[in-house]
């Protein structure tokens, strides 16, 4: 008995109703994503039974064939981004047939282009249902978005030559779609801040600013964004540094996450409105409501239409145990800036912390760095317990080189909020204590802060405590322009040694520097950045780090932790 394969081919939109409809792309530019998915095909098998040997070929658009054993892609045609992945899913039906693993049928450089199933056993008639389980496709990051779109042809074995039939459907499609995990609105809400972003990874990402099509940063390449009073949306495949600059008297800096947020917890703010202002500086997409409630009072509730807004937040001189919730009705961006307003400069900008779902705190926090240089600066924090029980709290000082320095506890009352400054209530002899680390059995949050010892020149920096530590760390801005100093630490918070390297980047992603570094449990290093250098990466083991930027007037004082979660 002959048997003759005929082909009737069904054009499909991939598609399922039970998984997500979109498959970001995620990733560094020469990363590829996958989209995996099920479809079920109804077919006429009435006229023409399917006996074993019948063929289930699925290919991308643009393939030719006469057979289900060889395709090309038609000349002149378009070729489409996305491949099939390799060990391809597979194929059942409602009447039991069984069905063979998927076979390569063209490959070219990026994949598999077409692949094949065969009925092995079973004989297929009347009305089938077939089932295309976990079909998965993959194209790279660098392609970008768009629809996935996929032929199935059935070629039939039988004892006689039927012919040709063509069925065609439509059904909605899938799409790769761009990262949404990178995607912020910037808070450049003064005319001429700065925002400086980043690619601290050894590829290229794809970056979309202000809806613009996306375009490629090369590996450690830096670009500036200037504030104009413009809402600037920010979106990337792969998580970017990014710094903002505000310099008017004083100089801020702070680390800004391109994602937005709906719920951030500020630590401190200032209690004397006559000398001080706080303002939660943002922007967003969205008209939104801002309700915030400093601890102890009645919570306040501020509409906003979309925009970069600075809301002020109000207290009451010598108001005790000033932090605060602050809420938003739709996602924003934002941070925290508290100034000097009585006519002597100073002032810091500060990340809220990212509530996410997560407690308000964390068990352990570290105090990075307490500057050694006393005649010229101060180094003071706070610490805070949001929670409803009380915190018993350890703090343990180390020296450069790991050693302890001193060890001391105190208790913390549920809602109260400390502000200390080194060397005056706790560790008062502190010739050559480094850095601090803060233990509690429940969840604290604070901020380190340093400044200026002349009571004139109050210049200020700060950011939060936090335990966060990387194996990737991006400092995406550094100042050594004539006047300006930029001095950056590494710190190993662990138990174990660590190394890694810290390179050094022009503007253009060019290599000025490398230093080859290793760091003992608990060691602190502190390295000057060379001439010509804007950015640096540690890359390496676990550790964390942080940027101080001054003037060498001491007229200017700004600072921001090293950015994680870059691997």
């Amino acid at each position: 008995m002959m048997r003759i394969l005929s082909p009737f081919f069904v054009l499909f939109l991939f598609q399922t109703a039970i998984m997500a409809q979109t498959q970001p792309l995620c990733g560094t530019a020469d990363e590829y994503v996958c989209i995996q998915n099920s479809a079920i095909l109804q077919v006429d098998c009435t006229r023409t039974q399917w006996h074993p040997g019948s063929v289930i070929l699925l290919t991308v658009p643009g393939i030719v064939n006469t057979d289900p054993n060889s395709a090309q892609f038609q000349e002149g045609v378009e070729q489409p981004p996305y491949w099939f992945e390799d060990n391809n899913g597979f194929i059942t039906d409602n009447l039991g047939g069984v069905w063979g693993p998927a076979t390569s049928i063209f490959t070219d450089q990026k994949g598999d282009r077409a692949i094949a199933f065969e009925l092995q056993s079973g004989i297929l008639s009347g009305a089938v249902q077939i089932f295309l389980n976990q079909i998965s496709v993959c194209q790279f990051v660098s392609d970008g978005p768009g629809p996935v779109y996929l032929n199935v042809q059935f070629w039939t074995s039988s004892a006689h030559k039927t012919g040709f039939n063509f069925i065609s459907k439509s059904m909605d499609h899938l799409l790769f779609s761009e990262c949404q995990d990178y995607m912020g609105y910037a808070p450049l809400v003064e005319h001429g801040d700065l925002l400086t972003i980043v690619n601290p990874h050894p590829a290229a990402v794809l970056l979309s600013v202000d809806s613009q099509e996306s375009v490629v940063m090369d590996p450690y390449q830096q670009i500036d964004i200037y504030g104009e009073g413009q809402l600037i949306q920010i979106n990337s495949s792969a998580k970017l540094g990014l710094v903002l600059r505000s310099e008017q008297k004083d100089l801020n800096l702070v680390s800004i996450d391109s994602r937005d947020q709906k719920a951030y917890l500020l630590p401190h703010i200032t209690n004397n409105p006559n000398s001080w202002m706080n303002n939660w500086k943002f922007a967003t997409s969205s008209n939104v409501n801002i309700q915030s409630r400093v601890f102890g009072e009645q919570a306040t509730q501020v509409p906003y239409e979309s925009g970069l807004w600075s809301h002020e937040i109000t207290t009451v001189a010598g108001q005790e145990n000033t932090w605060m919730q602050l809420n938003t009705s739709k996602p924003s961006n934002g941070y925290f800036e508290f100034k000097r307003i009585d006519g002597i400069q100073g002032g810091a900008a500060l990340n809220g912390l990212r509530l996410d779902g997560k407690p308000f705190g964390n068990y352990t926090l570290v105090l990075s760095h307490v500057a050694s240089d006393v005649y010229h600066f101060w180094t003071g924090f706070t610490l805070t317990n949001p929670n409803d029980q009380k915190a018993n709290v350890v703090l343990t000082g180390y020296r450069d080189d790991g050693s302890i320095f001193d060890s001391l506890s105190l208790s913390l009352e549920t809602g109260r909020k400390i502000v200390e400054v080194i060397g005056q209530n706790l560790f008062q002899n502190y010739d050559g204590l480094s850095w601090i680390k803060i233990e509690s059995d429940v969840p604290l949050a604070g901020i380190e802060l340093f400044g200026g010892q002349n009571p004139a020149q109050t210049y200020l920096a700060g950011f939060l405590l936090t335990e966060e530590t990387g194996r990737i760390l991006s400092f995406p801005l550094l100042d050594t322009t004539p006047g300006y100093w930029s001095g950056l630490s590494l710190l190993n918070p662990g138990e174990e040694m660590v190394t890694g390297v810290l390179s050094f980047y022009d503007h253009s992603g060019l290599l000025i520097a490398d230093h080859n570094l290793t760091l003992n449990s608990g060691e602190k290093k502190l390295i000057l950045a060379p001439e010509l250098s804007t950015q640096a990466v540690w890359n390496g083991d676990t550790c964390m780090g942080f940027v101080l930027i001054g003037d060498d007037d001491r007229q200017k004082l700004g600072g921001y932790r090293g950015i994680v979660g870059m691997e």
